[in-house]
C-alpha cells in the first residue's frame, strides 16, 4: 500500500489550542499508543531506507514495514506493509516484507521506542478522506529522551490535496512548521551522539519561492544530520530513509 502523509510540527500551546477549537468537525477519539522499532546493530534496515515498528494501542498490536523515497516539502510518500501481530516480537511471514529486509531479519533488535497520546479525527474535505492525527509524547532512546507534538494529515481517499487544505486550517489557528523528520528518524537520532553547534550554509532563493518551500529548502540544506555519530553511511545508503 502507498502511504501519502503530510506532517506539521506544533508547539504544545498549540496544540492546546487546536483541542480547544476543534478545527476538524468535532471532538477527537483519544488513544495512548506506544511503537517500538526495530533495526540491526549495525543500521542495515537504516541504511536501506527501510523502518520496522510494531505500535500497540490497547489490546491491538499492528506491525509497519516501510519503504520509499522520504519526504518533499513535508509531504512523506513510501510504501507500507502493515499486519496484525499477537506480541513485539518481528514477525516474517509477509514475502514483500521478507524481500526488504534481505537477509536481516533474523538480526532485528528493539532500538527505541514511541509513547504518544493520540487524537485522531477522520474528516471529509470535499471529494477526500482524511485522517488527521495530533500526537503527543515523547521519543525514548537507551537513556536519552525527546519531546514529541506534531500533527499529520493521512491520505485515506481522494486527491492528496486536501492535506494541505487541511494543513492551512491548522495554521490559522496556530504557527506550525513543516514536518520533515519522521518518528522513526527521531529515534535514530536520538542514538546517534547529541549534535553540536551547527554553521548555517548559503542558501539560494528564488524570487517566486513561496514561503513553505522556502522554509523546507532552508531546513534541508542546514546540515540536519550535522554531528551524526551513528553507523557509517553514505550519501546514497541515507537519501531517501523515512
Amino acid at each position: 500500500m502507498q502511504e501519502k502523509e503530510l506532517k506539521l510540527e506544533v508547539s504544545r500551546a498549540g496544540a492546546a489550542s487546536l483541542l480547544e477549537k476543534i478545527p476538524f468537525g468535532s471532538s477527537p477519539t483519544i488513544l495512548q499508543q506506544k511503537s517500538i522499532y526495530f533495526d540491526t546493530p549495525a543500521w542495515d534496515l537504516f541504511k536501506r531506507g527501510v523502518s520496522f515498528r510494531i505500535r500497540q494501542s490497547g489490546n491491538e498490536r499492528i506491525q509497519s514495514v516501510k519503504a520509499g523515497n522520504g519526504s518533499a516539502a513535508g509531504l512523506f510518500a513510501r510504501g507500507e506493509w502493515e499486519q496484525s501481530v499477537a506480541g513485539d516480537a518481528p514477525v516474517l511471514d509477509n514475502p514483500q516484507v521478507r524481500s526488504l529486509l534481505a537477509s536481516y531479519g533474523q538480526d532485528l533488535d528493539l532500538l527505541f521506542e514511541v509513547h504518544i497520546k493520540r487524537h485522531r479525527w477522520n474528516v471529509t474535505e470535499g471529494d477526500a478522506i482524511v485522517e488527521v492525527a495530533l500526537d503527543l509524547g515523547r521519543v525514548v532512546a537507551a537513556d536519552r529522551d525527546a519531546p514529541l507534538c506534531e500533527i499529520e494529515f493521512e491520505s485515506k481517499a481522494g486527491p492528496s490535496g486536501a492535506l494541505f487544505e487541511l494543513a492551512r486550517r491548522v495554521d490559522r489557528i496556530t504557527p506550525a512548521r513543516l514536518g520533515v523528520l519522521s518518528k522513526a528518524e527521531r529515534g535514530y537520532r536520538l542514538l546517534g551522539a547529541a549534535p553540536g553547534a551547527i554553521k548555517a550554509s548559503t542558501i539560494p532563493l528564488v524570487l517566486d519561492l513561496n514561503a513553505a518551500m522556502a522554509f523546507a529548502l532552508a531546513h534541508s540544506m542546514s546540515g540536519i544530520c550535522a554531528g551524526w555519530s551513528g553507523p557509517a553511511m553514505s550519501g546514497s545508503e541515507t537519501s531517501g530513509f523515512v
